[in-house]
């Protein structure tokens, strides 16, 4: 799908989608003409009812499989940045309790990560890749931790999970990068779309009855939504959907209070 249809509010979205699944299949059969219709189904109209049957429940169930591929893309996005935002406050905070010196200078290299990931990612997420420059920060952040030297036994033992850490930020980074393109394959959406054409197609034929009117308003109802369902979710990052970088601004603020707070054990 072209990016500019996520970067719509989703309101917008469900307003187009619905509104045009509706068009198609309720405007269809408003507008055909009757004698087109019964021409078209005088022989076996019962035969025509099964059709939309069958046709429209398998739409359902393709639309519910990309709804369920989007939702579990953007619960995944959701998760990581989470995870990765409480790495960061992790490192800050044990970078923090270290003797100054080089520590300090690693601490500033996080909170330039952190502040790239918000400014300069997470709009190139918004169009499915990543951000050279923040991969710059994180490989400054990696030699900056390579320089420290540690001068007491305290810091010796912290070394180690400083480590452990920043390994296990570089690998939720790249999780969180791996979902912001498409989470639905090309193919299922050319089938499902297909599939959804079909059916709405099929609506328009069925007899103008008052039944079959509210069949018809009924299954372009929820196929409108479920396109709309999926659509919505499938790219997280984008400016339609609702994840956005709060967990990384308020490891930059937690990181700030903490320096903010004397230390008594340096102070002394």
């Amino acid at each position: 799908m072209p990016l500019w249809i996520y970067n719509m509010p989703d309101w917008l979205i469900g307003v187009l989608v619905v509104g045009g699944c509706m068009g198609a299949g309720v405007g269809g059969h408003v507008l055909l003409p009757t004698t087109w219709r019964h021409g078209l189904v005088r022989e076996d109209p019962t035969l025509l009812v099964g059709l939309v049957i069958l046709v429209s429940g398998i739409t359902l169930g393709l639309l519910s499989l990309c709804a369920a591929s989007s939702w579990e893309a953007a619960t995944r996005s959701a998760q990581t940045v989470e995870r990765e935002a409480g790495v960061i406050g992790a490192l800050g905070r044990s970078l923090g309790v270290m003797s100054q010196g080089e520590s300090s200078y690693a601490k500033e290299q996080l909170r330039a990560y952190t502040r790239s990931v918000i400014l300069k990612e997470w709009p190139a997420m918004q169009e499915g890749r990543s951000s050279l420059a923040t991969w710059d920060a994180f490989d400054s952040l990696f030699r900056s931790l390579a320089a420290i030297q540690p001068s007491s036994a305290g810091d010796r033992a912290l070394m180690p999970e400083l480590w452990r850490r920043v390994h296990e930020l570089l690998t939720l980074r790249q999780s969180r990068l791996s979902t912001s393109p498409a989470s639905i394959p090309g193919v299922l959406w050319a089938v499902t779309a297909t599939s959804s054409g079909l059916a709405l197609g099929l609506l328009t034929l069925l007899p103008a009855t008052r039944m079959h009117r509210v069949s018809a308003i009924l299954l372009s109802l929820l196929i409108g939504l479920g396109l709309t369902l999926a659509l919505s979710m499938e790219r997280p990052f984008c400016l339609g959907a609702c994840l956005k970088p709060e967990p990384f601004e308020t490891a930059l603020q937690r990181m700030d209070r903490w320096d903010q707070k004397s230390n008594p054990v340096w102070t002394q």
